[in-house]
This record gives C-alpha cells, sequence and structure tokens, in this order.
C-alpha cells in the first residue's frame, strides 16, 4: 500500500476530510482525491494535503447545469478546476461521456479549452459500450468520426486515455 485515495460521491463534502488526509499522510502514505469540485472552498483547503487528484470535468462551463441539473454547478466545476492546476498538485482531468448529453463537438470544443487552460492529462470515459459509441458518434453533428476526434486528442494533450 503506497497510498489512499479519497473518493464518494464527493469526498469534499465530508467536514473532517482535511484532518484524515492529515492522519494518512502523517503514517507515511501519499493522498489521492476523487472530485468533482463542487464546492471550490472545501476543494481548495484539502488542495495542501493532495498528492494526486483525479478531477471530473462535467463539460464546459455554460454547459454543466444542463448536464448536472445544479444551478451554478459550471461555474463551480471550473473555478475548481482553476484552484487544482495553480495549486500545483499532480492531477488528471476526465469527463464520463454520455452521448445523449455530450456530442462529439462539445467534447473537442472542451478538450481544446482544458488543454488552453494547461491541462495535459486527459481521459474521456464512456458510459456505453463501444457499439454504442459508435453509432452516437455517426449521429453527432461532428463534421469527424470516431478515430479521427480520438487522433486528434491525442495530439493536444501530452497524455490522452480513453476509457470504455
Amino acid at each position: 500500500l503506497d497510498a489512499v485515495v479519497f473518493s464518494g460521491g464527493e469526498a469534499t463534502l465530508q467536514p473532517a476530510l482535511p484532518e484524515a488526509m492529515q492522519a494518512v499522510r502523517s503514517l507515511g502514505f501519499k493522498v489521492g482525491l476523487h472530485s468533482a469540485g463542487i464546492k471550490p472552498a472545501a476543494l481548495e483547503r484539502v488542495l495542501p494535503w493532495c498528492d494526486w487528484v483525479g478531477f471530473d470535468v462535467k463539460g464546459l462551463e455554460d454547459q454543466v447545469e444542463l448536464i448536472t441539473g445544479t444551478p451554478r454547478s459550471g461555474q463551480a466545476n471550473w473555478q475548481s478546476l482553476r484552484l487544482l492546476h495553480d495549486s500545483g498538485v499532480d492531477y488528471e482531468c476526465r469527463t464520463t461521456v454520455h452521448w445523449q448529453l455530450f456530442d462529439a463537438d462539445m467534447l473537442w470544443d472542451m478538450a481544446q479549452r482544458l488543454r488552453r487552460l494547461g491541462v495535459e492529462r486527459f481521459a474521456v470515459q464512456c458510459v456505453r459500450t463501444a457499439r454504442m459509441l459508435d453509432d452516437n458518434l455517426a449521429e453527432s453533428r461532428a463534421p469527424y468520426d470516431q478515430q479521427r476526434l480520438w487522433e486528434r486528442m491525442d495530439r493536444l494533450f501530452p497524455s490522452f486515455v480513453l476509457r470504455g
């Protein structure tokens, strides 16, 4: 055992998280966190105790509320991402794509914005099988096919991963 990763629903909603992370660190373990950054102030409080963060980017800032159904969730998600990026903590951004809420154009636009922000590691996690992914991308408004999209992502980020 080298590290302990805190996740949840949303681990940063737990009031005792900073103390728990400190206790893990005091035992000599590294600390990881999975977060969607729904509470930027809570994320900022625990970043000093993190060695790595897996950060969920739900969509572009102005589209997140349509995906989550939560008012101002896009502002919170992207504010947290900026805090994470500026903190110097090692991180990976990942987006879980449901092709009824996303299309290839939206995903490409978001990927470009993430890269401009300085994101180096990006993972796309698909909620459906590869077969459904093929079908839904074919129906998307994107002027490119699935393989071309993944190739473009691979060139855009120093580290890009497609997770089925």
